[in-house]
């Protein structure tokens, strides 16, 4: 059982819980590297995980 923003109760069926308070997805200086970034993630081609940039690969 959760409570939401709006203090309401709701319950969620789940095998698991992986709770991540204050997980922040800085890319600290990656992010000025001139990659294509949408929402704190560095965009690539889950083919090969290369990026926009020649040679760049990304490997989390």
């Amino acid at each position: 059982m959760i409570n939401t923003k709006t203090q309401e109760t709701q319950t969620i069926a789940t095998d698991h819980l992986i709770p991540l308070f204050g997980l922040s997805p800085k890319l600290g200086p990656i992010e000025n590297f001139g990659l294509n970034i949408d929402k704190s993630a560095i965009e690539v081609n889950t083919d090969d995980y290369s990026t926009n940039i020649e040679g760049v690969l990304c490997y989390w």
